[in-house]
């Protein structure tokens, strides 16, 4: 499991500064993921069960998502958005490790 940080592309808007986890699913030979997302209460009028969504990290990485369903949390002001990944979820991988080389001791590039 991994902690995220990003935004979700809906249509012509996007619901930004989102926090979640995502985990590879480990009973399929093939890369599918999953994960959930915390929004606040007010997002979830944007988004339906079933529809694709562009979910983008700010780590890079990017990949459609699927919304499962929407479940409150006891205690708490957010809701959490349940997901499965339905295409790979990839980045920019070569451009940072290519940038990486190019950095000095205090991380300034050259």
């Amino acid at each position: 499991m991994s902690e995220i940080h990003g935004r979700l592309l809906i249509g012509g808007m996007t619901l930004n500064d989102l926090c979640g986890v995502v985990e590879l699913k480990k009973d399929c030979a093939c890369a599918e993921w999953c994960g959930h997302l915390l929004i606040a209460p007010a997002q979830n009028q944007h988004l339906e069960a079933g529809r694709r969504y562009r979910l983008e990290l700010d780590d890079g990485r990017a990949g459609q998502v699927v919304v499962t369903s929407v479940e409150g949390l006891v205690g708490q002001p957010r809701l959490r958005v349940l997901f499965d990944g339905v295409s790979a979820l990839v980045g920019p991988r070569f451009e940072v490790e290519s940038k990486a080389a190019d950095v000095d001791s205090l991380g300034v590039y050259s």
